[in-house]
């Protein structure tokens, strides 16, 4: 029995897709959560040499596991309110706050480190890692070890 041509055809151009759309995974960079939140994967955060203190490796967070630390952020920023210093506190405007995500090891724990900022002025907040002298509480960063569900070392930045 004959292979139609057609068949043959369809059968190339999905293969072809498949291999794309596999490549273009592996060379993914980041992924947005939702429109605020973005995800580093680890292989771009080695390339970029973004370095996280403590760190010694990294992981690609999914995106459960980067909504499972949001759901609890507004709680853990009200119990350290102490932090921030202005009438309008992050939590009641979080949804406003861009967000990067880096998962990293530290001491074989999923670690990841949040970071918070109101804007990225001319730099692209997708490629670049945003590192910003101080700024005020529209910069603040966060751990969150992903194992247990716990954040730690809550940090705000200063205003010159």
């Amino acid at each position: 029995q004959r292979v139609q041509p057609k068949h043959i055809f369809t059968k190339i151009i999905f293969s072809l897709i498949l291999i794309l759309t596999l490549s273009a995974c592996q060379a993914q960079r980041a992924f947005m959560v939702h429109e605020n939140a973005l995800v580093f994967t680890a292989k771009y955060t080695k390339e970029k040499n973004f370095r996280i203190y403590k760190a010694d490796g990294y992981w690609t967070p999914s995106t459960e596991d980067i909504m499972t630390l949001e759901e609890g952020l507004d709680e853990y920023l009200q119990e350290n309110a102490h932090i921030f210093y202005s009438e309008t506190p992050p939590w009641e405007k979080l949804e406003k706050y861009q967000r990067q995500y880096i998962g990293y090891k530290e001491n074989g724990n999923h670690m990841i480190y949040g970071n918070y900022f109101c804007g990225a002025g001319k730099l692209d907040w997708t490629v670049e890692f945003i590192e910003v002298m101080d700024g005020g509480e529209c910069f603040f960063q966060v751990r969150y070890d992903a194992d247990s569900s716990v954040f730690t070392e809550l940090r705000v930045n200063g205003e010159a």
